[in-house]
């Protein structure tokens, strides 16, 4: 890519960055995840694989190191999501209350920030 004119300078490859995206992207389709994790790390570029949400809560190690929590929500069951990044033997973490709904504090809110005359506006807009 970089005998080409358009991409021999930061400022060109930044101009043309679809072009080099798309370039980039048809040269990572010939070989596999693992193929380009090995390759890069060699290089001494770190990397390593993005994990989608099913495969972050499957992972051995995440299992092993108790990081995912299963909570009862009043509204929909048993959720999953991701535990304390910290331990503390003599604080240990603790969930307390489920997340609440998605505008539970809608009205606390705007009242704290001198917006409570626009709620019912909101409401109607269907905004809140």
């Amino acid at each position: 890519m970089l005998d080409r004119l358009e991409f021999a300078s930061y400022e060109q490859r930044l101009r043309h960055r679809d072009a080099v995206n798309a370039l980039v992207g048809a040269r990572i389709r010939e070989h596999t995840v693992d193929h380009w994790i090995d390759r890069l790390n060699r290089a001494g570029v770190p990397c390593g694989r993005v994990a989608d949400l099913r495969a972050l809560f499957s992972d051995p190690q995440v299992l092993a190191q108790e990081m995912v929590l299963e909570v009862e929500h009043p509204g929909d069951g048993p959720v999953r999501m991701t535990g304390f990044p910290v331990r503390l033997s003599a604080t240990p973490c603790r969930l307390r209350l489920p997340a609440q709904e998605l505008g539970a504090h809608t009205e606390q809110v705007l009242s704290e920030v001198g917006l409570q005359g626009e709620l019912a506006r909101l409401r109607e807009q269907r905004i809140t």
